[in-house]
């Protein structure tokens, strides 16, 4: 009588995995339309919200002392948002810029 282990099958070596296809046609332009804030002062602070909300709630955040400050945070996020966005278009295209 055989045992439990001698008795399963050698699995075979799995295939080599073959990387996706890239698309055939070249990468568009690195162009990107970016998020749209609004900046607002109360009381001498200055805060800073996305502009298009879909669910109509206030979302500002600050309070920032200064409207440099202000605009820096804006710049910081919208730095994040096109990173994002070049780093899934490097992705999809197989693109190395």
């Amino acid at each position: 009588m055989q045992t439990k282990t001698a008795a399963k099958r050698k699995q075979s070596a799995s295939a080599a995995v073959v990387p996706a296809r890239r698309p055939a046609i070249p990468a568009p332009p690195a162009i990107y339309a970016l998020r749209i804030w609004s900046v607002k002062k109360v009381n001498g602070e200055w805060f800073i919200s996305q502009a298009a909300r879909f669910d109509d709630k206030d979302r500002w955040k600050g309070p920032y002392e200064t409207v440099q400050r202000a605009t820096t945070a804006i710049a910081r996020k919208l730095a994040e948002e096109i990173i994002e966005r070049h780093t899934a278009r490097c992705r999809n295209y197989g693109v190395d810029d």
